[in-house]
């Protein structure tokens, strides 16, 4: 019986199975290499991860120790600050506490308190018609005038304001008129020593009165802190002009806190925030800058925070220096000659120049954080 060859034809059944079989396969496989690819990513970030952690942890560690290095200098500047702090202090009672001899030649006057002869807050200070000191005893609401041993002659004391008056500066006239700027009332008071009050402005005008000064031609100059200019009046208060503005530049101020007046009638500005002294003509022309960045003194002479002005008849230029704790002298041209009073003054705020005799020239400087003023001999 002869062989039967088998059939090598597929049903159409079992291409069918094969087919749906080859494409679940291939799905299957699909889903496998999207399942590693999946897997090799979340590995890829975690060791990503890990990566990131150790070096954050790495410079966490590093940051510590660099605290700690930092922390260690920091005290060790602290320390030292404290060191230096106590030395001066002592210094400072040392010199506070020792005899005025003729060499030291400065006498301390005043202590706190409200009753006469005693002061609370002095500031601005000037030299009236008869050579009397006269000064502003700002938290005692009055004007001071001393007589020639430096002990209370009189005192100038106003009511009938808004609010209790508080003099920041003052200036006399030669005929006998005080003019001062009322820090609470905002305003400037023209009175007569008897508290007879002639005049007041400025109080309707936004005026910060700091410290103020007399023109050669009958006006009164007021450095005005809140608009930074210096403010001109006559002498019966009419608004002549604002000299200045808010900056940096020639001519602009930052928190002007006194005002003086040479010979040549030229204003001498304490320009604080500024760090710097300037000089300008009276109808607000600059002229020069007092110290490094003008024609003439020093660098290490250029006052930090100047505060009040005076000048002398020579037009010799004094500014207290209240981080320094001295006074810088300046000649007429605004070469620098020498800081007065160190280790005698502290905190000086206002200055002038009065002559006990004609040949012999002091230098009242008021304190106003110590409450005491000095007379300092020239």
């Amino acid at each position: 019986m002869p062989k039967v060859k088998p059939s090598t034809k597929k049903s159409p059944k079992l291409k069918k199975a094969l087919k749906s079989r080859e494409s679940n396969i291939g799905k299957k496989m699909e889903k496998i290499r999207k399942e590693t690819e999946e897997l090799r990513k979340e590995k890829a970030e975690q060791e990503a991860f890990l990566s990131k952690t150790k070096a954050e942890k790495e410079e966490r560690k590093r940051l510590e120790e660099l605290n700690v290095e930092k922390q260690k200098e920091l005290d060790e500047l602290r320390e030292q600050l404290k060191q230096k702090s106590e030395e001066l202090e002592r210094e400072w009672k040392e010199a506070e506490t020792a005899p005025c001899t003729p060499i030291i030649g400065c006498r301390k006057f005043g202590e706190e308190g409200s009753e006469l002869d005693k002061v609370n807050g002095p500031c601005g200070v000037t030299v009236n018609h008869n050579n009397e000191v006269v000064f502003a005893d700002y938290n005692n609401h009055r004007v001071q005038i001393l007589n020639t041993e430096y002990k209370c002659r009189h005192a100038i004391q106003l009511d009938g304001f808004t609010h209790p008056f508080k003099p920041r500066d003052v200036a006399v006239t030669a005929d006998g008129r005080y003019f001062v700027s009322d820090d609470s009332n905002k305003q400037v008071v023209v009175c007569t020593e008897d508290n007879k009050v002639l005049a007041t402005f400025g109080q309707n005008e936004g005026l910060n009165p700091h410290g103020l000064a007399l023109t050669r031609d009958d006006h009164v100059l007021v450095a005005d802190e809140n608009k930074n200019c210096i403010r001109k009046y006559t002498l019966d208060g009419k608004h002549v002009a604002d000299i200045g503005s808010t900056g940096s530049q020639p001519g602009q101020f930052k928190s002007p806190k006194a005002v003086a007046v040479n010979s040549r009638n030229q204003m001498v500005v304490s320009d604080s925030d500024n760090h710097r002294v300037q000089v300008l003509e009276i109808d607000g022309k600059f002229v020069k800058f007092i110290g490094p960045d003008g024609s003439g003194g020093a660098s290490e002479s250029q006052p930090p925070a100047p505060y009040g002005v005076s000048i002398d008849e020579k037009d010799n230029i004094y500014v207290c220096d209240i981080n320094a704790n001295v006074i810088a002298n300046y000649d007429s041209e605004g070469k620098f000659i020498e800081n007065l009073g160190r280790f005698q003054v502290r905190k000086p705020s206002f200055v002038t120049i009065r002559n006990e005799t004609p040949d012999t020239p002091t230098m009242v400087v008021t304190e106003f954080e110590q409450n005491h003023f000095k007379v300092i001999l020239l």
